[in-house]
């Protein structure tokens, strides 16, 4: 592990804090990508909804280079996973919350070229801590666990990484595991992990598909289109059991997370998967990329539910009209809200985007269909 106290600040990039107005000195821990019930919600409800360069901004400093991780935030911590690709360093980044001070900064070095689509970046994967340990993943330099101190605690290899876009899955805690999904590319599986000492518990391999010149997303006719998954796993609560959500590609997987042995399966999703599934009311809905099809299936059940299980008209966005947008995210109707987009912020230097929404029927519910594309 090479500890680096100090850092160089560039243009590239920069970590924001916002101001939260609540009662409280901080509001609720951010501990992951997708927040304190891995759903992306929240309970906060004070909090600023405009902000500028003058207003709701507590501080904000230069960060070393672009990046696609986000930050998570536990009390007074905040931590940032960020790559430095002109001294080959992947590192994991610790600042204050009040002041945005940077408190350490650990990591490893790695000088072997890997491919990522130019919009992507090293370290894209979002951290995750209990509160004791912070987790993040390297891709091909590897997985390491820190202490709060900056320490390095232990680390795995699980082995190159080979996709042409890169990566972007992050990790997830559950009790005692640490879960990740190591893809997309050749020899992609999904691990959980003993969080204290990095051992396996169980691990499963990306099952097998077959993705031909036939398919339902913008790739349609071409033999070699981009596939792969990039998806973060979930945890969900089927009633009688809680479960664990993978979107693969073709395939929506649960698994049961104490063994890692699959509980159901449902196909219709495209080979091509950006976006992680979303979840209510016992239903996971799971979305393809490059305008691949949206899937709705209830959990709890047993097999290949494909035919039992799907809920409503599946549908793509050809059949939906948007003939433009690459990101999507959806939205849950009811209060609750997900937001599974790329870093919609204006790290590329284009900072107009224009939303369109559609209200979809699925059985009983209603799901908001919402397209960002960047004019």
């Amino acid at each position: 592990m090479d500890c680096v106290p100090s850092w160089r600040s560039l243009a590239l990039g920069f970590l924001v804090g916002l101001f939260l107005i609540a009662p409280s000195s901080h509001g609720e821990n951010w501990p992951s990508w997708r927040g304190p019930q891995g759903d992306s919600t929240s309970s906060e409800r004070l909090f600023p909804t405009l902000w500028a360069k003058d207003k709701n901004i507590k501080w904000s400093i230069k960060l070393p280079e672009r990046g696609n991780g986000s930050p998570i935030v536990w009390e007074d911590r905040l931590f940032l996973s960020q790559a430095e690709e002109e001294r080959d360093l992947r590192s994991l980044m610790s600042f204050d919350r009040e002041d945005g001070r940077l408190l350490w900064q650990s990591g490893v070095r790695y000088a072997r070229e890997e491919a990522k689509h130019e919009t992507n970046t090293y370290c894209a994967s979002s951290p995750v801590t209990d509160g004791v340990r912070v987790y993040v993943s390297y891709a091909s330099a590897g997985f390491y666990c820190y202490d709060f101190s900056g320490r390095e605690l232990w680390h795995r290899n699980f082995g190159e990484h080979l996709h042409t876009w890169g990566d972007g899955s992050s990790p997830i805690l559950y009790g005692d595991l640490c879960v990740f999904f190591h893809g997309p590319g050749p020899g992609s599986f999904l691990v959980a992990m003993d969080k204290k000492t990095g051992e396996t518990v169980w691990k499963v391999d990306q099952p097998d598909f077959e993705a031909g010149p036939e398919r339902e997303d913008g790739f349609n006719g071409n033999a070699n289109g981009m596939v792969g998954s990039f998806s973060t796993p979930m945890v969900v609560d089927a009633g009688n059991r809680e479960e664990l959500i993978m979107t693969f590609p073709e395939s929506i997987r649960a698994y049961d997370l104490t063994t890692g042995t699959e509980f159901w399966r449902c196909s219709g999703i495209n080979p091509l998967i950006y976006g992680s599934p979303l979840w209510y009311e016992r239903s996971v809905v799971a979305m393809g990329g490059f305008f691949g099809p949206m899937v709705s299936v209830k959990t709890g059940g047993h097999g290949d539910v494909t035919e039992i299980g799907c809920q409503g008209e599946r549908l793509t966005a050809w059949e939906l009209g948007l003939s433009v947008g690459i990101i999507f995210s959806f939205l849950i109707d009811q209060g609750l809200s997900s937001v599974s987009t790329l870093n919609l912020v204006n790290r590329f230097g284009r900072n107009e985007f224009e939303a369109k929404e559609r209200i979809l029927q699925s059985g009983a519910r209603r799901f908001w269909l919402v397209v960002m594309s960047m004019l």
